[in-house]
């Protein structure tokens, strides 16, 4: 799967590409699509759908992507002001900015890393050296609240 943290305006997510147990490829995790920017977790090609859809000029509200409900795929996602989370269902649920969030499959190491003090890079780079599915260079996107 992979990680994927967010802290003090700041998302980071890790690069590795799994295919069941098998390490596959490298691919950048967050990009910036229109007013939005995600940060990618499980199946990669699903994030991408969403991605394509939103360069098609369709919002989020009234999105239909019936694959997306066999996919195991979650994000985070921002826009100027909020940010939330996303799952195959399409639904943007709020999450408090001004805490520590994190998912996939290193999602504990990462959310402990950053409970004592670890930025969201550093809380990846951490949840790399123990989760087998993460791994790769980790990349960051700064967000317009950040400090």
């Amino acid at each position: 799967m992979t990680t994927v943290a967010y802290k003090n305006g700041i998302l980071a997510a890790d690069t590795l590409v799994t295919a069941g147990d098998t390490r596959v490829d490298y691919e950048t995790k967050i990009f910036k699509v229109g007013r939005y920017k995600f940060a990618l977790a499980g199946n990669i090609f699903a994030g991408y759908k969403i991605r394509d859809a939103i360069l098609e000029g369709r919002e989020f509200s009234g999105l239909q992507l019936p694959s997306l409900k066999r996919e195991n795929f979650n994000c985070l996602v921002a826009d100027a002001n909020n940010l939330y989370f996303l799952d195959n269902e399409l639904y943007l649920q709020p999450i408090n900015k001004n805490n520590c969030y994190a998912l996939g499959t290193g999602d504990q190491y990462a959310l402990g890393a950053m409970a004592v003090g670890a930025c969201a890079k550093k809380a990846v780079g951490i949840a790399c050296e123990l989760d087998i599915y993460s791994g790769g260079k980790i990349n960051e996107v700064r967000l317009s609240w950040a400090k």
